[in-house]
């Protein structure tokens, strides 16, 4: 009877430690989900600098992607949420219509505070030297979709009155490497300042 007890303890215990691991597991999921764009990126890198280009890079995509919002909320419904499906350890079930728009409410209000934040940077350096670079690296791209080379940023900067024709490769990557460093500061804080 010994042993039938030490079994059914360690089946207790067993069941007890799963649920709890399963229980911890699906709360740190949901509170990872609740974070913004920028916290989960400041939290997978501390390197501000490398964080906010990509923010630059992604800019024009969420821009876009939020003025269409009529448009981001259907997409909730579109035949193919109908295959999106919630998993736990114990079942799966699919989310109710309100759920899936809560979920996408939640995730347009991020997205737009993101944007606005990205904006209020962008804001902060607009009359800054070297604010043009921003824009030609970042937000325009050649014609096969691809980021413009520095010596295509160079060219471009040329032409314009308040830079020098043989502007250097490596003076506009200095001007861009300051204004967005100071960009990091504005969107993610004193800590990016560090």
């Amino acid at each position: 009877m010994t042993q039938e007890i030490d079994k059914e303890v360690l089946n207790i215990i067993t069941e007890t430690a799963n649920k709890t691991a399963t229980a911890t597991v699906d709360e740190a999921i949901e509170k990872m989900s609740s974070f913004s764009w920028i916290e989960r990126i400041k939290a997978i890198s501390n390197d501000y600098f490398t964080s906010t280009e990509k923010l630059l890079y992604a800019y024009p995509a969420l821009q876009s992607h939020l003025m269409q919002e009529d448009e981001y909320f259907a997409m909730a419904f579109h035949s193919s949420a109908g295959s999106i499906v919630k998993f736990s350890k114990y079942k799966v079930a699919k989310p109710e219509e309100e759920q899936i728009l809560k979920d996408r409410k939640e995730s347009y209000n991020r997205s737009k505070s993101d944007l606005e934040k990205i904006e209020k940077a962008l804001e902060s350096i607009k009359n800054e030297k070297g604010y043009e670079i921003i824009e030609l690296r970042y937000f325009v791209t050649r014609k096969d979709g691809n980021t413009r080379t520095w010596r295509e940023v160079a060219e471009e900067l040329g032409k314009l009155d308040k830079y020098p024709d043989d502007i250097a490769e490596s003076t506009i990557r200095k001007y861009k490497n300051r204004l967005v460093r100071k960009m990091a500061v504005v969107i993610f804080g004193s800590d990016a300042g560090k």
